[in-house]
């Protein structure tokens, strides 16, 4: 704070201050805000050029791992083939040396007893993952048209799922089998069971053993129920 300006003698002009500072700058000079440019930009590109020359050794592309956001759609469609051909060509590199460390392991067991004898013991195979992939619906239904077509084979969609045939197959045929038992046991169409996207399900058909003419065949076998139903409404009201 600062009070008011005293005269002293000779004309000198005096001014108390309490707890305070002033600054006085010079001419010329100014006051600026601290400003942090560490890293510089330039220092910034060097760092991205590192970070690209390492991702390229790796046979990956940079925006696959750092940032895709400056990719548009055609660029991310070729950043996934490369990856793929990256991840294909490190799973064929892998492939034989694993297969001979479980076929070793596999003699092993049979020799000392763990596991039976079988004749095929060397005829081993590897389910891979799924195929890496940024628009599965898309990809999905390429699939499912050249499934249609006969340019893929069942083995190749869902190979590209990380999904044996076999055990695909398998699913279905036990799937299949279950909802022929359920749809004997409840009277429900087969094909409701088998057709997850039906809406309702029809009426139930009835049970085995139940004939729905026997009514029917007995009232044919009764003469006095012909007879009734011979006479006319009033003659029956009046009975």
């Amino acid at each position: 704070g600062s009070g008011a300006p005293m005269t002293g003698r000779q004309g000198l002009e005096t001014r108390m201050i309490e707890k305070g500072l002033i600054r006085y700058i010079k001419a010329g000079n100014n006051v600026e805000a601290f400003q942090s440019n560490r890293p510089s930009p330039a220092w910034m590109g060097f760092m991205e050029d590192l970070k690209r020359g390492a991702f390229l050794g790796l046979g990956l592309p940079y925006e696959f791992v750092w940032d895709s956001a400056k990719i548009g759609g055609a660029g991310v469609r070729s950043m996934v083939g490369q990856v793929q051909r990256t991840v294909d060509d490190r799973q064929s590199v892998m492939f034989q040396p694993a297969l001979t460390i479980l076929l070793w392991a596999v003699s092993r067991y049979m020799r000392r007893g763990d596991v039976p004898f079988a004749f095929d013991w060397y005829e081993w195979d590897f389910s891979m993952p799924a195929r890496y992939s940024v628009d599965l619906g898309r990809d999905s239904q390429n699939e499912r048209e050249n499934l249609a077509v006969g340019t893929q084979t069942l083995s190749q969609v869902l190979g590209a799922q990380g999904i044996s045939v076999a055990d695909h197959l398998n699913e279905r045929a036990a799937d299949y089998r279950l909802a022929v038992s359920i749809a004997e046991e409840t009277g429900t169409p087969l094909s409701f069971l088998l057709n997850m996207g039906a809406k309702a399900a029809p009426a139930p058909a009835p049970a085995p053993g139940v004939d729905d003419d026997k009514e029917d065949d007995d009232a044919a076998e009764d003469p006095e129920d012909e007879e009734e139903d011979d006479m006319p409404p009033a003659r029956r009201t009046r009975q």
